[in-house]
């Protein structure tokens, strides 16, 4: 009952989102907002500053690049050195020319000119720079071969479709969507459940750098998932779902030399093998409290045919639904299963 009253809630709450859908007055609009450093380590005395850009639409790195002054002050002198594009989206790093002073903060002003007509909403015409970075005792350590190390999470989501569901008492689910995006199944009267169930095993994989924060914060990562890479990022975790066992290894990139380490290979999913996959799950528990005979119906469109449906046989001959409970009153909130509800679980701990 408590799961069908927060279903019950999450629907309202959609519908008055969906009242409130207006369109985004920034969404066909290319603006700089702001640039930040990327992370806050330390910045080695070999090393680069790594800076991440915000914007708005499509801004191309030659725009970024040719459209952002950025000068880089240690007490009031300025440091020779030049921007240079990474292929992470959004990512510059400046490049000093002569290696820099140990132990000390250093002082970044810039500013970027916005195109004409961009609202006001969107970014500032001129979008002003300002932030600090330190740096480390001293230069970059050398690379060291990166570990993996992972937590595997099994777990078995009903899957909540159209095709994939039972209900009872006059359930006739339909797919609801809020400002264009989709969220999941509604129906007015009656219960319904799953009889599909989609085991997988969740990864979250935490590539260690085996080097000092000030040399880590020089890297990026790339996540390979049987030899396939996975977009290059300036962060150490990644989250997967496998269905089959898997194996990783991650590649650790130097933004000041180019250098690149592999770490060893870390296979993950082994012990889950045979718990893996689609199943079928008795929704017959779920719906114990029905008042008539469950069943399924044809789907047309985004909806149930309420005029061709079948009844839905119990796998427990002799046993039949009802209690107590009644359909739900016309016009009462509209109930709703939730896309991925975690059913069962185990936690095991690589390295």
């Amino acid at each position: 009952m408590l799961a069908r009253c927060l279903a019950a809630s999450l629907a309202l709450l959609g519908a008055r989102e969906a009242a409130a859908c207006t369109p985004d007055p920034c969404a066909e609009i290319v603006a700089f907002v702001g640039l930040e450093p990327a992370n806050d380590k330390p910045v080695p005395t070999d090393g680069v500053l790594i800076v991440q850009a915000n914007w708005f639409g499509e801004l191309q790195p030659e725009l970024l690049l040719t459209g952002l002054s950025l000068t880089v002050r240690l007490g009031d002198d300025v440091l020779d050195g030049a921007l240079e594009p990474t292929d992470l989206t959004g990512v510059l790093v400046w490049r000093p020319a002569a290696p820099l002073t140990p132990a000390a903060a250093h002082q970044v002003t810039g500013a970027f000119t916005n195109p004409d007509g961009v609202p006001s909403v969107c970014a500032a015409p001129v979008v002003d720079v300002a932030f600090e970075f330190l740096t480390a005792d001293g230069p970059a350590e050398p690379l060291a071969t990166p570990t993996l190390v992972a937590t595997e999470i099994l777990t078995e989501t009903p899957q909540v479709k159209l095709d994939t569901i039972v209900c009872c008492d006059d359930a006739y689910p339909r797919q609801q969507a809020y400002c264009g995006i989709s969220h999941g199944l509604v129906w007015s009267h009656g219960q319904c459940a799953s009889k599909l169930s989609l085991a997988r095993v969740r990864l979250d994989i935490n590539s260690r750098t085996n080097v000092d924060e000030a040399t880590a914060g020089q890297l990026v990562r790339t996540l390979y998932q049987d030899g396939a890479p996975s977009s290059p990022g300036l962060g150490g975790r990644f989250g997967r779902s496998i269905d089959q066992p898997t194996c990783f290894t991650v590649a650790h990139t130097s933004l000041a030399t180019g250098e690149t380490v592999m770490s060893d290979e870390l296979c993950l999913g082994e012990d889950f093998a045979d718990q893996i996959g689609d199943s079928p799950q008795d929704p017959w528990l779920e719906l114990a409290g029905c008042t008539g005979q469950p069943y399924t119906c044809e789907v047309v469109g985004d909806a149930w045919d309420k005029d061709a449906c079948t009844p839905f046989e119990t796998p427990h001959p002799g046993e039949a639904p009802g209690c107590s409970c009644t359909s739900t009153p016309a016009g009462a909130p509209l109930l709703a299963l939730p896309l991925l509800t975690l059913v069962r679980r185990r936690r095991v701990g690589r390295g």
